[in-house]
C-alpha cells in the first residue's frame, strides 16, 4: 500500500511541478507552491531508489545507497517552513521575506541538514536510524528539530484558517480547498505525535495531497476567485491609500499605498488591532464608535465630515482628507471602508491662492484686505466686552502705526519706478526685522505701510515705531545716498483703541492716519502719537 501511496505522490508532483513551472506563476505564493513541490518529488525520487520492493530501488550494497537514503530526508527539514511562509505570503503578499526576521525561520532546518549529514559522529538527531531495519531512536536534538517542524505546520494551519474564517463570504472556494489540502499533514501530526514515531516518508505523502488542492486552488481560481483579484488589483492600482477593517476594529486588509505610506511609522498587520493606528492618525469618529456599538446608524455618523489630517510621511509633508464607509450585509455593520485621500497638492494651491489673496504682489507683506479683517475682528472684540463692563483695564489692547516714505515720488521721478519697488523691499525688511512676534505689517497702498500691533499698550508701540523710525533713517538704502538729504526717511503716526478710539468715538484709523500726516508738516522723519 505504501509503494503505491508512493507512485502516486511521485506522479502528482511531478505533474503539479511540470505545470506549474509552464504557467510560470510568479506571485510570492506561486514561488513557495513550487519549492514545495520541489522538496516533495526530490524525497519520493530518493524513497523509491532506497525503498525495498519498489521497481526502481538500488540494492543496499550499493555505493549510491546510504547517500540516496540520507539525503531523501533533508527536504522535509524544510518543507514545513516552505508551508509556513508560503500562509504568510498568501495573508499578506507585500511581506519581505528576505527581511532577516523571516529568514531566521529557515536556520532550523539549515542546521538539522548538518546534524543528519554528520549524525553517526554525534547521534544528536537519532540516537539510532537503521537504514536497512528502519529501526529510528529520536536523538536529544532530534525531539527539538521535530516540535519546531511540528509549530511551522501549526502556525500555517492557523494562519490558513484565521483568514478563511474572516474572509469566507469573499475567498470561499479557494480557502475550501486550501483547508482540505492542510487536513493530510495535520493528521500526520497529531498522529505522529501521540501514536506512533516520526517517519519522513509519510510526510512526503501527506503534502503531496496538500499539494494538489493546493494546485486546484492556485490554478483554478488563481488562488483567489475572479472578483477578489480584479478588487485586489484595483485597490493596489488606487492613488488613493485605504484600509478595510471588521466590526471589532480588526484589520482585513489595506492596499499597497496605504502600506507605503505608512508602514515606516506604523505596525500594520493583517489581524492586528486597528485601534493603536486610529490614535496615531488622530481619527477622532473611531473613538465614538467604540463607545457606542450601534454608532453607525446615528445621525452622528451619517453627518461625519471627511476629516483632514495633516502628517510627516518619510520627512515629507502631506495632507489627507480621510473618508470612512460602512460595510454592510443583510443590513448588518460587517466593518468600514476607511479612505485617505491625498490632498497635498490641494492643500498647497489654496494655500497658494490664499496667500495670493493675503498677500501684496510686490512687498510679500499683508495687504489692505488682510488689515481691514484684521482690524475689525480685533475691534469687535473689544466691543462685545464693553457690553457687560465699562472697566476697560482687563482688556487686551491693540494699536496701529501708519507710516509714509517722506518724498517718495523724487525716487520714482528721479530713479525710475524700478528703483522706487526696491526701496519699498527694503523698507519691508527693516519693519520685519525690528516687530514683535505677533505683530502684522500690512502694506495699505502706494508708499503707506500699517504695523498692526496686539494685546500691547501705547508706551510700547511708541517705543517700537520711535526704534524702526530711526533704523530707517541710519539704512543704506539702494539711491539713497543720492538723495537730496543722503537717505530715506519716514513719517510715523500711533494710536491705540481704547486710549484713543474708544475714549474719544473716533475711528482709530483715522486717528493715527491724522497724526502721520501732522509728522509731515511739522517736517517729516517724525513720530506723532497724540
Amino acid at each position: 500500500m505504501f509503494i503505491i501511496l508512493l507512485y502516486m505522490s511521485m506522479a502528482s508532483s511531478s505533474f503539479l511541478l511540470v505545470n506549474s513551472m509552464l504557467k510560470k506563476n510568479k506571485t510570492p505564493v506561486g514561488k513557495m507552491f513550487i519549492y514545495l513541490l520541489s522538496g516533495l518529488l526530490y524525497s519520493g525520487l530518493m524513497d523509491a531508489l532506497t525503498l525495498r520492493g519498489f521497481i526502481f530501488s538500488l540494492p543496499d550494497d550499493n555505493s549510491l545507497y546510504n547517500i540516496f537514503y540520507r539525503s531523501k530526508d533533508i527536504p522535509i527539514y524544510f518543507i514545513p517552513v516552505i508551508f509556513l511562509v508560503m500562509s504568510l505570503v498568501y495573508i499578506n503578499p507585500n511581506i519581505n521575506t528576505t527581511n532577516p526576521k523571516y529568514l531566521w525561520l529557515w536556520v532550523v532546518p539549515i542546521v538539522s541538514s548538518a546534524m543528519w549529514a554528520t549524525n553517526d559522529w554525534h547521534g544528536l538527531l537519532w540516537k539510532v536510524y537503521d537504514i536497512h531495519t528502519g529501526k529510528t531512536v529520536i536523538g536529544f536534538y532530534g525531539y527539538f528539530h521535530v516540535i519546531y517542524l511540528y509549530t511551522c505546520v501549526v502556525i500555517g494551519f492557523y494562519n490558513f484558517l484565521r483568514y478563511a474564517l474572516i474572509n469566507s463570504a469573499i475567498y470561499f472556494k479557494q480557502l475550501l480547498f486550501i483547508i482540505l489540502g492542510i487536513i493530510p499533514p495535520m493528521i500526520l501530526s497529531i498522529t505522529s505525535l501521540f501514536f506512533k514515531p516520526f517517519t519522513p516518508d509519510d510526510t512526503v505523502i501527506s503534502f503531496s495531497f496538500t499539494a494538489v488542492f493546493f494546485w486546484i486552488a492556485i490554478n483554478k481560481y488563481g488562488f483567489c476567485d475572479i472578483t477578489p483579484i480584479a478588487l485586489k488589483t484595483i485597490m493596489d492600482h488606487m492613488s488613493e491609500a485605504l484600509i478595510i477593517i471588521d466590526k471589532n476594529f480588526v484589520i482585513v486588509d489595506y492596499n499597497k499605498k496605504f502600506f507605503d505610506l505608512f508602514s515606516n511609522s506604523l505596525k500594520i498587520n493583517i489581524g492586528s488591532s486597528f485601534l493603536n493606528i486610529a490614535k496615531e492618525l488622530e481619527i477622532s469618529y473611531v473613538e465614538s464608535a467604540i463607545d457606542n456599538p450601534c454608532y453607525y446608524s446615528t445621525d452622528e455618523y451619517s453627518n461625519i465630515k471627511p476629516q483632514e489630517k495633516r502628517y510627516i510621511l518619510n520627512d515629507i509633508e502631506m495632507f489627507f482628507e480621510i473618508e470612512p464607509a460602512v460595510i454592510t450585509l443583510n443590513k448588518k455593520n460587517m466593518g468600514q471602508i476607511i479612505l485617505f485621500k491625498d490632498v497635498t497638492r490641494l492643500h498647497e494651491s489654496m494655500t497658494a491662492l490664499k496667500e495670493l489673496a493675503d498677500k501684496d504682489g510686490l512687498t510679500g507683506v499683508f495687504n489692505r484686505r488682510v488689515f481691514s479683517e484684521q482690524y475689525a475682528e480685533r475691534v469687535s472684540r473689544i466691543l462685545n466686552y464693553t457690553k457687560h463692563t465699562t472697566d476697560t483695564r482687563n482688556i487686551e489692547d491693540f494699536g496701529i502705526a501708519i507710516l509714509d516714505i517722506d518724498d517718495f515720488k523724487k525716487v520714482n521721478d528721479k530713479y525710475g519706478h524700478a528703483a522706487g519697488d526696491e526701496i519699498l523691499n527694503q523698507l519691508v525688511k527693516v519693519l520685519l526685522d525690528n516687530i514683535r512676534n505677533g505683530d502684522i505689517v500690512c502694506r495699505y497702498g502706494g508708499e503707506e505701510f500699517v504695523i498692526l500691533f496686539s494685546n500691547t499698550d501705547k508706551e510700547t508701540i511708541i517705543t517700537i515705531a520711535e526704534r524702526i523710525r530711526k533704523k530707517v533713517e541710519g539704512y543704506e538704502f539702494d539711491f539713497g545716498s543720492r538723495l537730496p538729504k543722503g537717505h530715506i526717511t519716514i513719517s510715523i503716526g500711533v494710536a491705540t483703541y481704547i486710549n484713543d478710539s474708544l475714549e474719544s468715538n473716533r475711528d482709530l484709523f483715522q486717528i493715527a492716519d491724522e497724526r502721520m500726516y501732522k509728522a509731515k508738516t511739522k517736517g517729516k522723519n517724525q513720530l506723532v502719537y497724540k
